[in-house]
C-alpha cells in the first residue's frame, strides 16, 4: 500500500494568527492502494481501500476524490466517517476539511441505546446533524419491527433526537402519527419523550408498552411517566419519581393503575403503590419511611407474555425514627404495619422503642 503525506502552505492572505494549531493541524493524510496525483489541478485520487485523516476526522471507504484547492474531498462505496463526537456509515460522502461541512446518503449511526438511518443526512456543524427521511429505533435488527420516521429530523448528538412530523411504523406500515417527537439521545441526564416498543403476546393482546415521558426537574429529582395500552388488558398508567439530595435525604415514589377491560378481566381494578423515604435530620438523627400498597398478590405492573412471576405474601409498612446518643449507644423508635394476602389478615406493631 503506498502511504502518502500531503502538506498544504497557508495561501496568501490566510490569516495563520487565528489557528493556533495550525503547525500540526493543516497536515493531511491519505493512503490507498492506488493514489493517482494530478499535480496540474491539484487533485488526489485513491482507489481501493482509501482513507484520509485530518485533525480527529477520519474517512474510509473504497475510492476517494480530494480536491486541494477547494479543500474538499468526495468519498464513494462503503463510507465510514469518523470525528471525536460522531461515527457515521453510509455510501456517498461529499466533506469540506475546512468548514466542517458536508453530507452524506444512506447513513446510518448508533445514538446511545437506539439506531438512526436516513436517506440524506446533512453535517451541519460539531454534533449536530440535519436529516432527511430519518428513522429512529432501538430494535438492532437489519430490518427493524418497529422505527420512528419523519421526513424532517434534527439530531443534536449526545442531547436529542427532533423530529416533525413522527410516524410509527411497524415494518413499512404507518400505525400512528404525531406532529413531533423528541427523543434524549444523551448519557447524561435529558427530559424527554423515550421509545416504547409494541407488539403482540397472549397475555397483552397488541400492545403498545412504556410510552413514557422522562422528565428532569432539577439536578436532585426526576420523573418518568409511562403509559401501556393492551387490547386485552387495558390502559395502564406507571409513575417513577425519584430525588438525591445527599447528605440529607433520599427517596423514591412509584406507583401504577389499571382498570382492566371488562370482557376479558372482568373490569377489575389494580393498583400498586411503593414510597421510601430516608432523611439525615442531624448528624446524629435519622428518619427512614417506608409505605406499600397493593390491590392483589397478582397484580404485575409491567405485564409479560409465558412469565411466572411468585405472588407477593405480603405487603409491610414501617417508619422509623433513630437518635444516637453520646456514650450510650442508638435509640430507634419504630410502629410497623404487616398485610398477608394469603391469610387474610393484617396487623400492627405498636410504636416501640429499642436500644
Amino acid at each position: 500500500m503506498f502511504l502518502l503525506l500531503l502538506a498544504l502552505v497557508a495561501q496568501p492572505g490566510y490569516d495563520t494568527a487565528t489557528k493556533p494549531d495550525t503547525a500540526t493541524s493543516e497536515v493531511i493524510y491519505y493512503g490507498g492502494r492506488r493514489v493517482t496525483f494530478l499535480a496540474r489541478s491539484e487533485e488526489v485520487i485513491l482507489l481501493d481501500s482509501a482513507w484520509v485523516r485530518y485533525r480527529d476526522m477520519t474517512v474510509h471507504c473504497d475510492s476517494i476524490h480530494y480536491d486541494i484547492r477547494s479543500r474538499t474531498l468526495s468519498a464513494f462505496g462503503d463510507v465510514d466517517f469518523r470525528t471525536s463526537t460522531e461515527q457515521i456509515a453510509g455510501k456517498l460522502l461529499r466533506y469540506n476539511v475546512d468548514t466542517r461541512r458536508g453530507m452524506m446518503r444512506a447513513a446510518r449511526t448508533q445514538v446511545e441505546n437506539g439506531f438512526f438511518t436516513a436517506q440524506e443526512v446533512w453535517l451541519v456543524r460539531e454534533k449536530v446533524i440535519n436529516a432527511r427521511y430519518g428513522s429512529f429505533t432501538t430494535c438492532d435488527l437489519p430490518h427493524p419491527h418497529y422505527s420512528f420516521f419523519g421526513p424532517r429530523v434534527k439530531l443534536l448528538m449526545d442531547d436529542i433526537v427532533v423530529t416533525q412530523p413522527v410516524i410509527l411504523r411497524f415494518g413499512n406500515t404507518p400505525v400512528l402519527a404525531a406532529p413531533f417527537w423528541f427523543v434524549p439521545a444523551a448519557a447524561k441526564r435529558k427530559s424527554g419523550l423515550m421509545a416504547f416498543k409494541t407488539g403482540y403476546s397472549n397475555d397483552m393482546g397488541y400492545y403498545a408498552q412504556n410510552i413514557s415521558y422522562y422528565w428532569v426537574i432539577n439536578d436532585y429529582s426526576d420523573f418518568t411517566g409511562v403509559l401501556d395500552l393492551m387490547t386485552r388488558r387495558g390502559i395502564q398508567l406507571r409513575g417513577e419519581g425519584v430525588y438525591i439530595v445527599l447528605p440529607f435525604a433520599r427517596g423514591s415514589l412509584q406507583g401504577a393503575y389499571i382498570s382492566e377491560n371488562w370482557r376479558e378481566n372482568g373490569g377489575r381494578v389494580r393498583y400498586s403503590l411503593n414510597t421510601a423515604h430516608s432523611a439525615q435530620l442531624t448528624p446524629v438523627t435519622e428518619l427512614n419511611i417506608n409505605a406499600e400498597l397493593l390491590s392483589d398478590t397478582g397484580y404485575v405492573p409491567e405485564y409479560g407474555e409465558d412469565r411466572l412471576d411468585w405472588l407477593k405474601q405480603e405487603v409491610s409498612s414501617y417508619a422509623s425514627l433513630s437518635h444516637r446518643f453520646r456514650d450510650i449507644g442508638r435509640a430507634t423508635a419504630r410502629i410497623e404495619q404487616h398485610k398477608f394476602f394469603v391469610r387474610h389478615y393484617e396487623y400492627w406493631h405498636l410504636p416501640g422503642v429499642s436500644m
